[in-house]
């Protein structure tokens, strides 16, 4: 999963969005969207911000305009890992549910998680039995 971007602040990202439907000739806002190949949903999500897109999907739009214009939009972007989202919403879930993650893994209070603490043991063909199992 690639790099995702969104723009620091809202009046650049206006900006943008309306110079890539003008640059395009789209004549709608939908026609764009399946131009990049993106859901409506998606897009307008991208659009009012409450989405990041992906870097490639930002490279294509910004691809319509001149290097002067490429530059300033480029500047006024932010990114974040590919996985942030994934990551964000499991330290949220961990904190959330400690008590049950640290009672199901039998881990001590305040222990790292990821390395639980369970009974174990080793077959005749050295395969492990126990709690996974």
């Amino acid at each position: 999963m690639g790099e995702r971007v969104g723009f620091k602040d809202n009046a650049a990202r206006k900006k943008f969005f309306l110079l890539v439907r003008k640059e395009s000739k789209a004549t709608s806002w939908r026609q764009l969207a399946k131009y990049f190949q993106v859901s409506c949903t998606s897009f307008q999500e991208y659009q009012y911000g409450k989405r990041l897109f992906s870097r490639n999907l930002f490279d294509k739009m910004n691809s319509f305009f001149s290097d002067d214009l490429r530059i300033l939009f480029k500047e006024s972007l932010f990114s974040k890992p590919g996985n942030w989202g994934l990551v964000r919403g499991g330290k949220i879930t961990y904190k959330k549910h400690l008590g049950k993650i640290e009672k199901y893994y039998k881990l001590q209070p305040g222990s790292a998680p990821g390395t639980p603490s369970l009974p174990m043991t080793c077959n005749k063909t050295g395969y492990a039995t126990g709690a996974l199992n």
